[in-house]
């Protein structure tokens, strides 16, 4: 198998980030999701090694204002169970969510936008198991 990258050289001191795990996730609605970004500051003489982060839901019917106990601005994102929901429309058998972390230099002025570094990751919630539960241990008859 060969795969070809391209790579563009900036002229500038820039972070680089990924998302520890697989680039596509596969949970159930009861889960807690949790995707860990990973910077790593430039190796250019007298760049900033202090990094921030910002998470963005880019599809799936996620508004992150919505739920104010969802941390966006840090490595790790955290996203508690029953938030994400399967596909409603009986369509699929998952419902798809995009997250986009962005990594970048956190300077006093904020962050620079060229100088941002981007990772993706798609996460699938399918329908829990729905089981049943009696409470004797045999149906009278």
């Amino acid at each position: 198998t060969v795969k070809e990258v391209l790579l563009t050289k900036l002229n500038f001191p820039a972070p680089m980030v990924s998302i520890n795990g697989p680039a596509e996730i596969s949970r159930s609605r009861p889960d807690r999701i949790t995707l860990e970004a990973m910077g790593i500051p430039s190796a250019c003489a007298n760049a900033s090694t202090n990094l921030g982060y910002r998470w963005v839901a880019t599809s799936g019917n996620l508004n992150f204002a919505d739920y104010p106990e969802i941390i966006t601005n840090a490595a790790t994102l955290t996203i508690p169970p029953f938030v994400l929901e399967p596909d409603l429309t009986n369509t699929m058998d998952y419902n798809v969510y995009n997250f986009t972390v962005e990594c970048f230099v956190n300077t006093i002025q904020g962050d620079v936008p060229d100088r941002i570094a981007y990772a993706r990751v798609t996460v699938k919630i399918f329908r829990s198991s729905v089981y049943v539960v009696y409470k004797t241990a045999s149906r009278m008859v």
